[in-house]
């Protein structure tokens, strides 16, 4: 349990270059780190985490001098270790409105069949001046299943939040058109070999020239329209940061 426990928080906050999904949650992290930089070390925060799981994102909040009352909610004890269980499809939170200085809604919504009701009740809680960090993936096959509904735009996001006066503070999709392919290799490796070392042989050069591409693409793209659109066509998912 201690093992599962330690492997499940290492993925999601500390991606190793070997992980099948490094393209994607490496780039989310670097979206959370960009939130690290610009919350208050000078107070506690009262933070919020839905869908917690093993609160993962408390370690990293704390190796950054960020002291934080961290509440985790989820649908039940599985895998997570959530301070409230609650329906998120259709159960309201158990919190006053406002009551938040951040809250993390990671690798979640998509397996929310109503995502406008968490979302809603997530804007309700936070506090004005408050952060929402939200991740979820584009490119990804069918996972927790059958708990998999949904997949994200941006767009759906920027519609969401000027319709509910929140201002995206940044955003970043992972990928593009190109490293896609090596994403989906890495996916379909990890799987089939699941239980051998020789899936890492594979998934490492993968993910080493998916990030070179992706790099060199970022770089062309300032020059190049055709270039920005092949990154923005297809992507791995999105993360971002919103203020109320």
């Amino acid at each position: 349990m201690v093992v599962k426990k330690e492997k499940a928080i290492r993925s999601r906050i500390y991606p190793k270059i070997y992980d099948p999904a490094y393209l994607l949650t490496h780039s989310n992290i670097q979206v959370f780190k960009y939130l690290l930089n610009i919350l208050p070390k000078d107070k506690t925060l009262t933070v919020l985490d839905l869908g917690c799981g093993y609160k993962p994102f408390k370690y990293l909040l704390e190796e950054h001098g960020i002291v934080a009352d961290y509440i985790g909610v989820d649908f039940s004890l599985e895998n997570a270790e959530p301070d409230f269980i609650v329906d998120l499809n259709k159960e309201n939170l158990p919190f006053e409105n406002e009551s938040f200085d951040l809250i993390i809604i990671s690798e979640v919504l998509e397996h929310i069949y109503n995502p406008f009701h968490v979302l809603d009740e997530a804007t309700r809680v936070l506090k004005k001046g408050g952060l929402i960090y939200i991740s979820t993936p584009f490119i990804l096959g069918n996972h927790e299943i059958p708990y998999d509904y949904f997949r994200y735009t941006d767009y759906f996001y920027q519609r969401y939040f000027e319709e509910n006066n929140l201002e995206i503070l940044h955003i970043r999709k992972a990928g593009s058109i190109l490293s896609a392919p090596f994403f989906i290799f890495n996916l379909f490796i990890g799987g089939l070999l699941k239980e051998s070392k020789i899936k890492y042989v594979l998934t490492i050069p993968s993910n080493i020239f998916g990030l070179l591409i992706d790099l060199i693409l970022q770089k062309l793209s300032n020059k190049y329209v055709f270039v920005k659109m092949g990154k923005e066509y297809l992507y791995l998912g999105i993360a971002l940061i919103a203020k109320k």
